[in-house]
């Protein structure tokens, strides 16, 4: 298994949405442009085929196109494993490789949102995030925004409107 940069060159290798339909043209151009102008950033999982096994995408906190507050880290869109990949450390994988990409440039980690069942029990992104030693920031309905930083000074994120819907988006298998 090899993790590579997300680049506008291997950005419609494999990149698709949470639920498994490829994106369409216009997604991968506006992906495309947000690659371009270093707004998106990502990493992505191949196996030993160079065939897509999974991947990670993440904004500057600050530009994130969600309603999270937070500075100095970088905002998780999406995280995926294909599910024949599952258990085989893809996702540690691609979470370690995105937060030391953040460090690396400038930011102090990571955060991104777990997911708990209806009936309220933990969901496997929830005991996965933490397992990774991401902390819980705020919860709002279902979800939980989890963080991990290095600057002990950078304050946690936290949701702008705590009564709103959460976003339908899950993160699959990480």
């Amino acid at each position: 298994m090899q993790i590579e940069r997300l680049s506008v060159d291997n950005l419609r290798t494999g990149v698709f949405c949470g639920s498994g339909k490829p994106h369409g043209n216009e997604m991968y151009d506006q992906l495309e442009a947000w690659l371009t102008g270093d707004r998106l950033r990502g990493q992505i999982a191949l196996d030993d085929s160079r065939q897509v096994a999974g991947f990670i995408l993440y904004y500057p906190i600050e530009q994130a196109p969600m309603d999270v507050d937070g500075k100095a880290l970088y905002m998780v869109q999406c995280i995926f494993v294909k599910p024949e990949y599952c258990n085989h450390g893809i996702g540690r994988a691609l979470v370690e490789s995105a937060i030391a990409d953040a460090r690396e440039h400038g930011a102090s980690g990571i955060a991104v949102e777990g997911f708990k069942s209806q009936d309220g029990t933990e969901r496997a992104a929830d005991t996965f995030f933490q397992h990774l030693g991401l902390e819980p920031a705020d919860t709002r309905g279902a979800t939980t925004l989890f963080y991990t930083s290095s600057e002990g000074h950078v304050p946690a994120p936290k949701y702008l409107h705590a009564d709103s819907i959460p976003r339908t988006m899950r993160p699959a298998c990480a």
